[in-house]
């Protein structure tokens, strides 16, 4: 492997540590709603638990855990699925006490991250709890894994690509008379080895983050399960069947192209089968592009790698002739992977992002940015060897300083790309832009509310008819009494549109709705709500809310 290789991997590695413990990794479902809800103070003790998030998610036995205020544990059973797929519940012991109760939870999303989180609520009145156990309950322990987790994805990654994408190039552009066909095929034996090692090793990681319980979970049975039927099992057990097909690929003789295909293909499927192409709004596109993707990445990756061996080989022989017909056919293939790279992942990008300005203002929309500018640079280097170095060299084959700049500039754009799988490792497992900017996502805002709050829902948060719910509650969490009546006001100051009035309807106790409600155009729109107390009496909040 040349230094430039090498330089490149240790950054990536680096990269994706840094990266991982920046902070907690972002979750991917997104938690809607709690009932009871956080803060509440109920007049009744509640029997059950239940979360609902905006995706289906998977729990662990104990993944719903409720502490009184000294820790003491009041829920009962196991934690399981709710009457729907995006809910999970867990039953509360019968002869619950007065006071605050705090709850921590932890599941899996569809896309097979885990996240967590902790709210509490208070049974007929609020008590005191101990200090560090609402923090202690918020406090993601697993942030190191969380690297180690991020690191291994990107071994996985780059070892499936470089194997995947260097077998197609020395099975179709390569000889096996070729001094540098033994060269390649043992460093893509090596990368093979790493990455079915990462994807192996990343199970009993997996069962760390799902379960939260730290080192003891890799030894629990139990945790491993649940680990393995996560999709993470069936990815690490794909990515080594076919990486060694593969490696066994180059091996034959006969039937090596069919064999290499038929491994190539499992690997990429194996990096497709967890992710957020399960959780994408429309899985199937998703899939697809992603796979384009990957073929497309592996063949320029895999192939600028063992095009900079048999460069360094051929000028090693004075063979600048064969050299320069070899570039000249990988040109071709990887100008056609660069337009099926950039059509992918527009369209990737697109359903990961939705909106311009998530780009600027999300951890995802950036960390694509900065993958784009990667990728875009290897690019134009590519293009400086075909339509500059490359005639060069083919004019002047006896200038050694046009071979070393041919040489060193397929390198650099091997390790450009290098650093770009570290940034989409780490992109795995940060909330899509579209998420974590509210595109199209349920908006909920609590504002003050007289002496108490007002939380308005707005459901499901983008342009077009919209169902809004408002819950109205006093400084001590009890629901306040009906209204005589509740309006709510609409403006668009950016198109200078409203106030638009419309009566809600009362949907329940402190709980009044507005449903179908048209928000068009998109925009910044503010909801100004006055509830009339009273014939003499009115209480006004404001609540902005961008609508996409």
């Amino acid at each position: 492997m040349s230094r430039a290789l090498r330089a490149a991997l240790a950054l990536s590695v680096s990269l994706c540590a840094v990266l991982a413990m920046a902070g907690p990794a972002s979750a991917h479902a997104q938690l809607e709603r709690t009932d009871p809800a956080d803060g509440t103070v109920l007049d009744t003790p509640p029997s059950a638990v239940t979360l609902t998030f905006s995706e289906g998610v998977s729990v662990a036995d104990d993944g719903i855990r409720v502490v009184d205020g000294k820790g003491d544990r009041v829920d009962r059973g196991d934690a399981g699925r709710g009457p729907e797929d995006k809910q999970v519940t867990v039953a509360l012991d019968d002869d619950l006490a007065r006071g605050t109760f705090i709850v921590s939870w932890r599941v899996v999303s569809e896309d097979g991250h885990p996240i967590q989180g902790a709210f509490q609520f208070s049974n007929g009145e609020k008590s005191e709890v101990d200090a560090g156990l609402l923090a202690d309950a918020e406090a993601d322990p697993e942030t190191g894994w969380q690297a180690v987790g991020a690191v291994l994805r990107g071994l996985v990654a780059a070892g499936t690509l470089l194997a995947a994408g260097g077998a197609a190039f020395l099975l179709l552009l390569s000889d096996r008379s070729d001094p540098a066909w033994e060269t390649g095929a043992r460093l893509i034996s090596v990368a093979a080895v790493v990455a079915g090692l990462a994807a192996l090793i990343g199970l009993p990681v997996q069962a760390v983050l799902v379960t939260g319980r730290g080192i003891d979970a890799v030894t629990d049975a139990d945790a491993l399960r649940q680990a393995v039927g996560d999709g993470v099992g069936p990815s690490a057990a794909l990515t080594v069947v076919g990486l060694l097909l593969v490696v066994v690929a180059l091996r034959q003789r006969r039937a090596a192209v069919p064999l290499a295909t038929v491994g190539s293909a499992l690997a990429f499927v194996a990096l497709v089968a967890s992710g957020h192409t399960r959780s994408a709004t429309s899985p199937a596109l998703m899939m697809v592009s992603d796979l384009v993707h990957i073929v497309a990445g592996a063949a320029w990756f895999g192939g600028l790698v063992m095009l900079g061996l048999h460069l360094r080989r051929r000028r090693q022989d004075d063979e600048p002739v064969p050299a320069t017909r070899l570039v000249s056919r990988f040109s071709g293939v990887a100008t056609w992977a660069l337009a099926a790279v950039t059509a992918a992942g527009l369209v990737m990008s697109w359903m990961e992002v939705r909106a311009l300005g998530a780009l600027g203002s999300t951890t995802y929309g950036r960390l694509l940015l900065l993958k784009v500018a990667i990728v875009a640079a290897v690019a134009a280097a590519g293009a400086y060897n075909r339509f500059g170095l490359l005639p060069s060299v083919v004019g002047e084959p006896d200038q050694p300083a046009q071979w070393r700049r041919l040489g060193s500039v397929v390198r650099l754009e091997a390790a450009g790309l290098v650093v770009a799988l570290a940034v989409t490792a780490v992109l795995v497992n940060v909330t899509p832009a579209r998420d974590a900017a509210g595109v199209g996502k349920v908006i909920s805002e609590t504002v003050p509310f007289g002496e108490g709050t007002m939380q308005a829902v707005i459901d499901p948060g983008r342009t077009g008819a919209n169902d809004i719910h408002f819950y109205f509650l006093d400084e001590s969490g009890q629901v306040l009494p009906d209204f005589e009546s509740l309006e709510v006001d609409f403006t668009l100051p950016a198109k200078s549109i409203g106030p638009i009035a419309h009566p809600a309807s009362r949907a329940g106790p402190g709980h009044y709705q507005l449903l179908g409600h048209p928000f068009e155009p998109g925009g910044r729109w503010t909801i100004e709500v006055v509830a009339r107390i009273d014939t003499f009496t009115q209480t006004r909040a404001v609540v902005d809310a961008t609508i996409r």
